[in-house]
């Protein structure tokens, strides 16, 4: 048995052993590992790897464009349309834009919001952004500044969290397992502050809470 970089002599004979799940390694392309010698050969493993990555952003533009979709409330999402809006060939093409993040949600939510049809003006106005940002609650108050942070675009029903940004910028909302507010829960404890949607009096998420509430009972 003898490595991938094992240099041949001319007239070898060699047997490859092969995995059913084998596939090319980013190494691979590494010239100081010597696993590859041709440039045929490495623009082989950058298709696979590309493909790979295209698949995965694929994947997560999908997960992107329902994202939006339902915070708009839309009824459905002509696709067709919105690729060729985005000037994309494909609607392949169109999700892994957004998956690899080449088109932001903002964006997506722009161009989204002008399809909703103006016969329909009470599915807008009832989107869970919209009806969110007016029946917040702040530790039982709902006559505070909030504003939905564009991380992670929280949609009503789901776990939040509230920050305490900057002088006069209010409340910034945060789905309850953001990352960002992790980080803040983390760096500046004393401006999390509790909210709901409505009347719910949801609490944000457990995770966080429970952090703080260990923290503070050490």
């Amino acid at each position: 048995m003898v490595p991938l970089t094992k240099a041949l002599v001319s007239g070898q004979q060699i047997e490859i052993l092969t995995t059913r799940e084998g596939h090319p390694s980013r190494d691979w392309l590494n010239p100081n590992l010597g696993y590859l010698k041709t440039a045929p050969a490495r623009a082989k493993v950058r298709r696979w790897l590309k493909q790979q990555d295209h698949e995965a952003h694929v994947a997560q533009g999908r997960t992107v464009l329902e994202r939006e979709h339902r915070r708009l409330g839309l009824s459905e999402i002509n696709i067709a349309e919105l690729t060729k809006r985005f000037k994309m060939r494909r609607p392949e093409d169109l999700l892994a834009a957004l998956g690899c993040g080449d088109i932001s949600a903002a964006r997506l939510g722009q161009a989204l919001g002008t399809e909703v049809s103006p016969q329909a003006p009470s599915t807008a106005a009832s989107s869970p952004s919209t009806a969110s940002q007016s029946s917040l609650l702040v530790q039982g108050t709902s006559n505070v500044l909030t504003k939905i942070a564009g991380c992670c675009r929280p949609v009503a029903g789901e776990p939040i969290g509230g920050y305490v940004t900057a002088q006069g910028g209010g409340i910034s909302i945060h789905r309850g397992d953001c990352k960002n507010l992790e980080r803040l829960a983390m760096l500046r404890p004393h401006k999390l502050v509790e909210v709901a949607w409505g009347g719910s009096r949801q609490r944000r998420a457990a995770g966080i809470m429970r952090k703080k509430d260990a923290d503070e009972n050490k």
